[in-house]
């Protein structure tokens, strides 16, 4: 009995259009969700008759369906968090707004304002009601090109466009929005996605993937977004993980019909080579930083003078990173005792100080990759590390091309399994170490999960407890 009293799943609601073809819509929907592992529930807000090739008959739902389904749900299943999708009319609109206006949860909407040959789908009072009443509330607002071109007026040719159109959009009155689908003659290899809100902007660069079997990438994406919002994703990591999930989709997507195949359901993105760059320029010119072939087996953070004499006398360490929190006058008397040593050593933080000191490398969070640095790390022929704790970091270190990764998880049963996957995600393409206590437990489970080896603070290095014996 206790077992129908457990909710291990957020539940997630999509509002939307069912696709009598399996491939977009609601159908899209849940089957990203179920990918998600999140559990999903649908307010069908119309009906279509289509397959492959052609939409034949589309109704829209009446006021008090809608109304029902929506009180239904949230009697005994309240979302974790809700997509928006087709909304055709006034009827289907208001008591979606009206459930929003005090739902706390994020809300992910898609509008549908054009059909796929650009004919309009909402009457011009309807049209308003979204812009005025349901796009406000949204938290994040997802349109493609031609959506966009819908909402500005304005043309969208190139990737400043892009840039344009979505500024005008969050001035029109929304939150945040992504605009996706750029593929412009410049950046032809890849697909240009672009976020922006108050706040912030960046882009996500993911590969041009040329295949007529798309229908249904953009339900995908927006019900992926939604789905890793409610598993407690921050919105950069949810983006990252729908984009490479989308892209996923389409480089092994099937003909199933006789017109364009739907985009392919596979489960989580687990390949590095659809997880997106996420970068706030476009890319100009590339960078290249020296491989890592040294032994990182232990790596430890050295932040006291006092600690080298011990650790250099140690046939375990043969590369240490120096963590700088004040006065830098002894960097230079521990890079000479390393040397002498033939201890290799990484400045953490301070780029220009590794510089200025001839270090071996500088290690960096992923937020911190400006491209002053990176420029003058690439000029100095430094190596660079990166340390990563999320998603968004992984894609954002993998557009810099580091010289490895350290992966940075909570010490407790999901952290390890994080762990697990990213180094799935990464070891075929950079040395990966793992941040650690002086642990043996942690360091255990460091190492079982495939690292190459782990970055350890030196004082618990050093302390009569330790659990290694340097």
């Amino acid at each position: 009995m206790n077992n129908f009293l457990q909710h291990k799943k957020p539940v997630v609601w999509t509002i939307s259009g069912s696709d009598s073809g399996g491939g977009a819509g609601v159908q899209a929907d849940l089957y990203s969700f179920q990918d998600f592992a999140v559990h999903g529930c649908s307010v069908i807000s119309a009906l279509t008759a289509q397959n492959s090739f052609a939409v034949g008959y589309t109704v829209a739902t009446e006021r008090k369906n809608m109304v029902a389904q929506i009180n239904a749900l949230d009697s005994d299943l309240p979302a974790k968090a809700i997509k928006v999708g087709m909304l055709l009319n006034e009827e289907t609109i208001e008591p979606v707004v009206k459930y929003l206006s005090d739902y706390p949860g994020p809300v992910v909407c898609d509008p549908h304002l054009q059909t796929v040959t650009g004919e309009c789908l909402l009457a011009e009072s309807a049209g308003e009601l979204l812009r005025q009443q349901l796009i406000p509330r949204a938290d994040l607002l997802v349109v493609n090109i031609k959506q966009a071109q819908s909402l500005t007026g304005n043309s969208i040719n190139k990737a400043e466009d892009m840039v344009a159109a979505a500024t005008q959009i969050v001035q029109q009155g929304a939150r945040a929005v992504v605009l996706t689908g750029g593929h412009f003659e410049d950046y032809s290899d890849l697909c240009l996605d672009y976020y922006c809100d108050a706040e912030q902007a960046y882009w996500l660069l993911g590969e041009y993937l040329d295949t007529v079997n798309d229908h249904g990438s953009g339900c995908s994406f927006s019900a992926a977004i939604t789905a890793a919002l409610a598993r407690g994703f921050s919105r950069q990591d949810a983006l990252v993980l729908a984009k490479a999930y989308v892209c996923q989709g389409l480089r092994y997507a099937v003909q199933i019909g006789s017109g364009p195949g739907p985009v392919g359901h596979f489960g989580w993105p687990a390949e590095l080579d659809d997880l997106p760059v996420l970068a706030s320029q476009l890319p100009e010119q590339g960078f290249s930083f020296p491989a890592c072939d040294d032994n990182l087996q232990l790596c430890p953070i050295v932040t006291d003078l006092a600690q080298l004499p011990e650790l250099l006398n140690s046939e375990l360490v043969s590369v240490l990173r120096l963590r700088i929190t004040g006065d830098t006058a002894w960097v230079a008397e521990a890079i000479a005792q390393c040397r002498q040593q033939q201890v290799k050593v990484i400045i953490e933080g301070d780029w220009q100080l590794a510089i200025d000191q001839q270090a071996y490398g500088v290690h960096l969070p992923a937020d911190q990759l400006s491209l002053q640095a990176l420029a003058a790390l690439h000029e100095a022929k430094l190596m660079l590390g990166v340390a990563v704790h999320s998603y968004a970091d992984i894609a954002k270190a993998d557009g810099v091309e580091p010289s490895y990764m350290e992966l940075n998880v909570d010490a407790d049963e999901e952290g390890w399994a994080q762990l697990e996957q990213w180094v799935g995600l990464l070891a075929e393409f950079y040395p990966l170490i793992a941040s650690s206590a002086a642990d043996a437990k942690q360091i255990n489970q460091c190492m079982i999960s495939g690292v190459d080896g782990v970055a350890v603070d030196a004082q618990q290095l050093l302390a009569e407890d330790s659990a290694i014996n340097l």
